[in-house]
Protein backbone atom coordinates (compact mmCIF):
# COMPACT_ATOMS: atom_id res chain seq x y z
CA UNK A 1 0.00 0.00 0.00
CA UNK A 2 1.43 3.06 -0.95
CA UNK A 3 -0.98 6.44 -0.06
CA UNK A 4 -0.49 9.94 -0.08
CA UNK A 5 -2.42 12.16 2.56
CA UNK A 6 -3.11 16.07 2.23
CA UNK A 7 -3.43 17.41 5.76
CA UNK A 8 -4.22 20.94 6.81
CA UNK A 9 -3.40 22.56 9.71
CA UNK A 10 0.67 21.79 9.91
CA UNK A 11 2.77 24.99 10.82
CA UNK A 12 6.02 23.64 12.54
CA UNK A 13 8.38 20.62 12.80
CA UNK A 14 6.30 19.91 16.23
CA UNK A 15 3.02 19.26 14.10
CA UNK A 16 5.44 17.15 11.23
CA UNK A 17 6.24 14.51 14.71
CA UNK A 18 3.05 14.42 15.57
CA UNK A 19 1.77 13.14 12.15
CA UNK A 20 4.50 11.36 11.75
CA UNK A 21 3.77 9.60 15.23
CA UNK A 22 0.41 9.34 14.62
CA UNK A 23 0.94 7.06 11.40
CA UNK A 24 3.76 5.28 11.49
CA UNK A 25 1.79 4.01 14.79
CA UNK A 26 -1.46 3.13 13.17
CA UNK A 27 0.32 2.18 9.86
CA UNK A 28 4.21 1.18 10.43
CA UNK A 29 6.17 0.63 7.27
CA UNK A 30 7.57 4.07 6.16
CA UNK A 31 6.42 7.44 6.76
CA UNK A 32 7.35 10.92 5.23
CA UNK A 33 5.49 14.03 6.31
CA UNK A 34 6.32 16.89 4.55
CA UNK A 35 5.88 19.96 6.44
CA UNK A 36 6.40 22.65 3.48
CA UNK A 37 3.51 20.72 0.97
CA UNK A 38 1.36 19.57 4.01
CA UNK A 39 1.63 16.05 2.85
CA UNK A 40 2.30 12.61 3.90
CA UNK A 41 3.85 9.85 2.46
CA UNK A 42 2.87 6.16 3.67
CA UNK A 43 4.26 2.87 2.13
CA UNK A 44 3.45 -0.42 3.90
CA UNK A 45 2.31 -4.08 3.08
CA UNK A 46 -1.18 -3.60 5.22
CA UNK A 47 -4.56 -2.32 4.31
CA UNK A 48 -5.99 0.36 5.98
CA UNK A 49 -9.12 2.04 4.89
CA UNK A 50 -9.25 5.70 4.33
CA UNK A 51 -11.57 6.44 7.19
CA UNK A 52 -9.26 4.83 9.71
CA UNK A 53 -6.55 7.00 8.65
CA UNK A 54 -8.44 10.39 8.62
CA UNK A 55 -10.12 9.37 11.93
CA UNK A 56 -6.19 9.19 13.48
CA UNK A 57 -5.05 12.54 11.99
CA UNK A 58 -8.42 14.45 13.13
CA UNK A 59 -7.75 12.74 16.35
CA UNK A 60 -4.83 14.91 17.08
CA UNK A 61 -6.42 18.26 15.71
CA UNK A 62 -5.42 18.04 12.08
CA UNK A 63 -7.92 18.20 9.34
CA UNK A 64 -7.45 15.40 6.01
CA UNK A 65 -7.92 17.29 2.71
CA UNK A 66 -7.39 13.86 0.76
CA UNK A 67 -6.30 10.30 0.70
CA UNK A 68 -4.89 9.38 -2.70
CA UNK A 69 -3.42 6.18 -3.47
CA UNK A 70 -0.50 5.82 -5.21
Amino acid sequence: MKKLIKIDGMMCAHCQTRVYDALFGLLGGTVTVDLQNNTALVENDSAVSEDKIKDEIEAIGFDVISVTDL
